[in-house]
């Protein structure tokens, strides 16, 4: 969560009476890009002692069963007066409200919680993580969506602790990339795609997982087999480099066509005899 307890503080806010004394003050933010820093610093320092310590400390202990969120939630709604979602956002303990289903905060609950789609969605995924976390002792999000255990090797607060799997994945990615254009025949007409990348991190949370999936096309089957051997020496050889484990699963579900001797020539002599225009033998084609 952003760590906003404090932030009225005079140092950066500044409180004007545009109307009167006897009327509600009217807040603005006086430096918006520092006020963001100091809200990030402190979001960063409060995970760092109160999330990344203890968890780790616990994990290192032999518990697993370990869960924490992130609550990043700032779409309240603003008026001319206080511009909540800037001030307040996702300030400390604000999200019990979601929690219990109702709003807190007082005469600017309706501020703090307006009736929109965005806060009827979090009423439903924080209800859901905590019901099912007070009743089966682990978090679930609706539609019955695991939540991730924590893990000390993917503190999002301390990436230098961990393995970043989207940095190994895309090095793979860019490596495959060389098989065709440095290591075949310039003719060889063969294809590495990488089609999907997915991961097991969230929008604040280093991914320690990741899976890469594509497809080879080759004109020949040697082609084919120095493509999945190239792939393995990529893939082990870039996992080697950062320290993470890998798996190369090489699928072939078509061979490539290669027409049989015999009915070729058939084939061929027919074509000359009636006077066609006919190419008997050329290189493999590519139909992409």
């Amino acid at each position: 969560m952003r760590l906003r307890f404090g932030s009225v503080n005079r140092y950066f806010i500044d409180v004007s009476y545009p109307f009167s004394k006897l009327l509600p003050a009217k807040l603005r933010v006086k430096a918006p890009a520092l006020y963001e820093f100091w809200a990030d610093m402190r979001s960063r320092g409060w995970k760092l002692s109160a999330v990344d310590v203890p968890l780790s400390a616990m994990q290192s202990a032999g518990y697993t069963e370990l869960y924490a969120y992130r609550y990043d939630w700032d779409e309240q709604a603003d008026n001319y007066l206080v511009p909540f979602s800037t001030i307040l956002g996702a300030t400390h303990a604000s999200e019990i409200a979601f929690i219990m289903g109702a709003p807190m905060f007082g005469e600017i609950g309706d501020y703090m919680y307006p009736d929109t789609e965005s806060a009827r969605e979090m009423t439903e995924v924080m209800m859901s993580a905590w019901g099912s976390f007070a009743r089966e002792g682990a978090p679930r999000l609706p539609n019955e969506i695991d939540w991730p255990r924590y893990k000390a090797s993917q503190p999002a607060s301390m990436p230098q602790a961990g393995r970043d799997a989207i940095t190994v994945g895309a090095e793979v990615v860019q490596a495959l990339q060389t098989i065709v254009s440095r290591k075949l025949a310039p003719g060889a007409g063969a294809v590495v795609s990488v089609t999907e990348f997915l991961t097991d991190g969230q929008r604040n949370v280093l991914p320690g997982y990741a899976q890469l999936k594509g497809d080879v096309r080759a004109r020949l089957p040697d082609d084919r087999r120095i493509i999945e051997k190239l792939m393995r020496q990529i893939v082990e050889g870039t996992s080697v480099a950062h320290g993470v484990s890998s798996d190369l699963s090489f699928k072939t579900e078509f061979i490539e066509t290669i027409n049989s001797d015999g009915p070729t020539d058939a084939a061929t002599k027919v074509s000359r005899a009636l006077g066609l225009e006919t190419i008997g033998d050329r290189e493999p084609m590519s139909f992409l």
